[in-house]
C-alpha cells in the first residue's frame, strides 16, 4: 500500500476523484494506465531477495556462506585425497582460492554439473582437458535391480576406456565426491605419480 501512496502521491487524500478518458478535473485513464505499468515494472524488474550475490572470476560457492564453502572444500580434499593445493595455487604462502587452475575447473564440474545431474537424471558426462587431451567421464546411476550401483566409464582422447562400478551411497547417505573417489583422485585409471619438487 505505501509503494501505491508513492505512486498515486499526486493524488490528494479524501477526495473522490472521476476516472474518465480526458478533460480536466480528474485522473485521467493515461494516468491510471502509467500507475500500472510503473508497479508491474517496478515489482518484475525488483532484485529478488534470495538471489546471490555475483561470484567473481574463480569463485566457486559450494554453501551458503563462506564457513560451509570451507568445508565442503574440505570434504572434497579428504574425498580426493588431496591437498587444498592440489586445486587452489599457493602464493606469499597463503592459499589464493580465486585464482583458477585446471584441477579447480574440473573439481569445480564434478561437484556442481555431474554429481548433480546424476542424481537428477540418472545419467551424467563432463569433459575437461587433461594433460593436453580430452578427458570426457560417462556415468549411470542406477537405483533398482541387479545392476544397482554407479557405473562409471573415462577415456582420454582416443586412448583405452576404462571402467568401474561403485556401490550406491548407504541408506540415508547422499552421493558425494568420496562415494567414487574414496581417497583417491584417479579412479578410473592407474595412480598418475607425484612429481614432488
Amino acid at each position: 500500500m505505501r509503494i501505491l501512496r508513492q505512486h498515486l502521491s499526486f493524488v490528494k487524500p479524501f477526495q473522490t476523484y472521476k476516472v474518465r478518458p480526458s478533460g480536466k478535473g480528474g485522473i485521467t485513464l493515461n494516468h491510471v494506465s502509467f500507475v500500472i505499468f510503473a508497479l508491474i515494472a517496478t515489482f518484475a524488474l525488483a532484485p529478488h531477495a534470495n538471489a546471490q550475490a555475483p561470484k567473481k572470476p574463480g569463485q566457486t560457492i559450494f554453501g551458503e556462506d563462506r564457513k560451509a564453502t570451507m568445508k565442503a572444500m574440505r570434504g572434497i580434499s579428504k574425498a580426493l585425497g588431496e591437498k587444498c593445493t592440489y586445486c587452489h595455487v599457493k602464493e606469499g604462502g597463503k592459499v589464493v582460492y580465486t585464482t583458477d587452475t585446471p584441477h579447480k575447473q574440473a573439481a569445480r564440474q564434478m561437484k556442481s554439473a555431474f554429481i548433480d545431474s546424476l542424481v537428477a537424471n540418472g545419467q551424467a558426462e563432463a569433459s575437461f582437458d587433461h594433460h593436453g587431451k580430452s578427458k570426457v567421464i560417462k556415468a549411470s546411476y542406477i537405483t533398482k535391480g541387479d545392476d544397482a550401483g554407479i557405473h562409471l566409464m573415462a577415456q582420454e582422447g582416443e586412448g583405452e576406456q576404462h571402467t568401474l562400478f561403485v556401490n550406491l551411497p548407504k541408506k540415508g547417505e547422499a552421493l558425494n565426491c568420496k562415494t567414487c573417489h574414496g581417497g583417491r583422485v584417479h579412479i578410473l585409471a592407474k595412480e598418475e605419480e607425484k612429481i614432488t619438487p
